[in-house]
C-alpha cells in the first residue's frame, strides 16, 4: 500500500470520526478555552457533521495532483499540513467554532501569485509550511516557527476563500 493510499484510509476512516464526536472536557489535551469575541462552540451534532464535511473535502482530494494554479511542491506542503491539522487539531477546532475557511481557507485569486498569495487572509494551513501547531484557541492558533519562536494566526480573516477541496484542478 503506498504512502497515498494509507493517508487516504486514515482519513476516510468512519471509527476515527465517530470517536471524534464525542467531545472531551476543556482543558484536555489540544483544546485550551480562553474568552473571546467569536463563537462559543458548536453542539457535538454539529462537531460531528463539520468533521464529516472536512474529512470527505480531503479525501477528494490528491497529493500529486495540484489544485488552484498552485505548484507542487507547495501543494505537497499545503495537503501534508491539511492532514496534519485534520487528524491532529480537526476536533478541537470544530468545538471550539473554528470553520473550514479558518482552518483550510485560500483565497483563489491569488494562490498562484505567491507574492500576494502569502499576505493575503487565507486559511491556517496556508500559513505552516509544514510548521507545527503548538495551540489552539477560539480566537486564534500558534505555531512553531523555524527559527524556534511562535507565530500566530488570527481567526475569522479567511471570509473571501473557498475550502482547498473547491479550487478547480490544476492544468499545469
Amino acid at each position: 500500500m503506498s504512502y497515498m493510499d494509507r493517508l487516504k484510509a486514515r482519513i476516510s476512516q468512519t471509527p476515527y470520526v465517530e470517536e471524534l464526536t464525542k467531545l472531551t472536557k476543556p482543558g484536555s489535551v489540544g483544546f485550551v478555552s480562553e474568552p473571546s469575541r467569536h463563537d462559543s462552540g458548536n453542539s457535538s451534532d454539529d462537531v460531528r457533521s463539520l468533521l464529516l464535511e472536512w474529512r470527505d473535502g480531503l479525501a477528494r482530494l490528491d497529493r500529486d495532483k495540484p489544485r488552484g494554479g498552485v505548484t507542487y511542491s507547495r501543494w505537497t506542503e499545503i495537503y501534508d499540513d491539511a492532514v496534519v491539522v485534520f487528524n491532529d487539531w480537526a476536533r478541537a477546532a470544530a468545538a471550539i467554532g473554528w470553520s473550514e475557511l479558518d482552518l483550510f481557507g485560500v483565497d483563489p485569486l491569488v494562490v498562484d501569485d505567491l507574492t500576494a498569495a502569502e499576505d493575503a487572509p487565507h486559511g491556517l494551513v496556508w500559513r505552516l509550511h509544514g510548521r507545527p501547531v503548538e495551540r489552539l484557541v477560539d480566537s486564534r492558533a500558534q505555531y512553531r516557527l523555524r527559527s524556534g519562536g511562535l507565530g500566530m494566526f488570527p481567526r475569522g480573516g479567511a471570509t473571501a476563500c473557498v475550502p482547498i477541496w473547491r479550487l478547480s484542478e490544476s492544468r499545469k
